[in-house]
C-alpha cells in the first residue's frame, strides 16, 4: 500500500510525535530522514493524507491516523489538541485529560 519512502516518512512522522508529543514540521521530518529537500517531504506527506494514513486538520499540522480509523472503527483523541493517535487508555497520557470518540 506504502512504498518505502512513504513508510520511511511515515515512521518518522510517527516517531516524532510520540516523542515532541506535537506536530512535526517539515524540517524536522527531513532531517531524520536525512533529505535536502522539503519538496519531497512535501510529496510524500501529501501522498500519505491521500492513503489515509495521515490528515491535516490546518495547515501547519500533521495527525497520523491510526489504524483503527482507517479501518473504519473509532478511535480517541484528546480535547487539548494533541496529537490524535490511537489512546488505549480512558486519559491523554500528555496532558491526564478524560478523552472523547470521534
Amino acid at each position: 500500500m506504502l512504498t518505502e519512502a512513504q513508510r520511511k516518512v511515515y515512521v518518522a512522522v510517527l516517531g516524532l510525535v510520540i516523542g515532541k508529543k506535537r506536530s512535526p514540521k517539515y524540517r524536522e521530518i527531513a532531517a531524520k530522514l536525512g533529505l535536502k529537500s522539503l519538496a519531497t517531504v512535501n510529496k510524500h506527506v501529501k501522498a500519505l493524507v491521500r492513503k489515509g494514513f495521515l490528515v491535516r486538520p490546518s495547515p501547519y499540522e500533521l495527525e497520523v491516523v491510526p489504524e483503527e480509523a482507517r479501518n473504519g472503527r473509532q478511535w480517541k483523541s484528546c480535547d487539548n489538541g494533541h496529537i490524535r493517535i490511537m489512546f488505549q487508555a480512558a486519559q491523554c497520557p500528555f496532558c491526564a485529560e478524560k478523552l472523547t470518540v470521534c
